[in-house]
């Protein structure tokens, strides 16, 4: 008998408690022109590769490679769309 992983939805990802995670993040990839909702449960979004465009707050962001941006208090979450060429975010 195989044991499978539970799979879990962004949404459903933010309501688990962080303490609770067997995994500290959430990966995703994004082709150019979508865009994302990121509940505002969570808490940092890590740019593994590619260009995002982040909205939080009305306030937008361009975070680079590598970046580690904070989501901590962003009311309504933050909206995320790829810019140029496939994006590979961690939301945690």
């Amino acid at each position: 008998m195989t044991s499978q992983s539970p799979t879990l939805s962004l949404e459903q990802f933010a309501l688990v408690p962080a303490w609770t995670r067997r995994q500290p993040a959430f990966r995703i990839v994004m082709m150019p022109g979508e865009v994302l909702r990121v509940p505002g449960r969570c808490r940092t979004l890590r740019v593994i590769s590619g260009s995002p465009w982040v909205t939080q707050d009305g306030v937008d962001h361009t975070p680079q490679t590598g970046a580690t941006l904070a989501l901590d208090g962003a009311r309504n979450g933050a909206l995320v769309s790829a810019e140029r060429g496939t994006l590979l975010l961690e939301i945690a």
